[in-house]
């Protein structure tokens, strides 16, 4: 038989898990289809930097001067893109001489479980100090004391104590 304590834990997980997925839902709206994917994002084949300059009618040597390159860099720049080598700060450089804008995403591939949220920690620290004073009994009833028997066995911390604004995996805005 379950006690409320865990019924109210494994509501509240879920709860956070389905906040978790709504987010990621919205978070990821226009960028994954349907199923998940994120296919459509493939850059073309040329790579954006040589795609737009082409599409805006743009020279090399016209967004070359722009960036303070050479045609030749710029073309360097073009090739390491399209191979898939070029560092984001280059690639936001030339977005700026193009008037764009550069989006860095990670998008995973499948759906994952979020990792355990700690919603209550009223409930947390209850349960340290039954803890704590289980630990205590335990050490009297050997006729040790308690200070000696903390140190060998330190209770671990949750690592999460918040969610949102304040969790630092939170994405910032």
């Amino acid at each position: 038989m379950k006690s409320k304590k865990s019924n109210k834990a494994e509501d509240a997980a879920r709860a956070a898990q389905e906040r978790f997925h709504d987010q990621a839902r919205k978070m990821f709206a226009g960028i994954v289809d349907r199923k998940g994917s994120a296919e459509r994002l493939r850059p073309p084949a040329e790579g954006y930097i040589r795609w737009v300059r082409e599409g805006r009618g743009q020279t090399r040597e016209t967004t070359a001067e722009k960036m303070e390159v050479t045609p030749q860099s710029l073309a360097g720049m073009e090739e390491t893109e399209a191979d898939g080598r070029i560092g984001i700060d280059t690639l936001r450089r030339a977005a700026q001489a193009l008037n764009c804008t550069v989006v860095y995403a990670v998008i995973p591939n499948e759906v994952f479980e979020p990792r355990p949220m700690i919603q209550d920690v009223g409930a947390v620290l209850d349960e340290m100090a039954e803890l704590v004073a289980r630990g205590k009994q335990r050490a009297k009833a050997q006729g040790k004391a308690p200070a000696d028997n903390a140190a060998r066995s330190p209770i671990k911390l949750p690592v999460i104590l918040w969610e949102g604004e304040g969790d630092p995996s939170s994405p910032r805005r």
